[in-house]
């Protein structure tokens, strides 16, 4: 976990007292991000835990003012684990609707983190992703990175554009991503790590 205050609003005291308190082990919410169960919101009056130590960290928020929040785990290179989170200084029932809405939020800002090359180096098993793309796949990639749309591929390539939006969709799945930004994302860490240096 980074206890900067770079990456976060909450207070540089906050900070310390959770390193100081040792909450890594008993953060309740970190243990949800890391389990993968996806977004979820939280709220320090309504949640309660059978484990005294969980349940004096979400005391310990509460204490601080931490009343409820949304949290959206992001899936990270090398395995691990990002999260944008929401907190709140009032006491909330956040609606399914806000959490989908700060789910889309937070995956367009990592896309686009990726996109700026915010992100490090591609990892070794996105690398081994790039080589199950078949020639034309590939090029097609190269294409999507050039900024080109499906129908502008299609009259490139001398295909229909269905079949250029069945190519791009097997490319996405094949890399394991969602958009065409991350897949753009994908092969420029990977010719940037292939690359020369001057």
């Amino acid at each position: 976990m980074i206890l900067d205050s770079t990456f976060t609003t909450v207070s540089s005291e906050f900070l310390r007292d959770y390193d100081h308190l040792g909450w890594y082990d008993d953060d309740a919410m970190a243990a949800r991000i890391v389990s993968g169960d996806g977004p979820f919101a939280w709220n320090s009056q309504h949640d309660k835990f059978s484990e005294v130590r969980k349940q004096s960290y979400v005391d310990f928020l509460h204490a601080n003012s931490l009343c409820s929040g949304i949290m959206v785990p992001l899936a990270g290179r090398n395995g691990t684990v990002g999260m944008l989170g929401l907190i709140s200084l009032r006491q909330s029932l956040f609606e399914r609707e806000l959490i989908a809405a700060v789910t889309i939020i937070a995956n367009a800002a990592a896309a686009r983190a990726e996109l700026l090359g915010l992100v490090g180096h591609v990892s070794s098993d996105e690398a081994q992703a790039l080589h199950t793309l078949s020639e034309r796949q590939y090029e097609i990639l190269r294409w999507i990175a050039e900024g080109k749309s499906n129908s502008s591929i299609a009259v490139i390539m001398g295909l229909n554009e269905r079949a250029v939006r069945f190519h791009v969709s097997e490319i996405l799945r094949k890399l394991g991503i969602a958009t065409r930004n991350q897949a753009i994302g994908i092969l420029q860490a990977s010719e940037a790590a292939i690359r020369p240096r001057k």
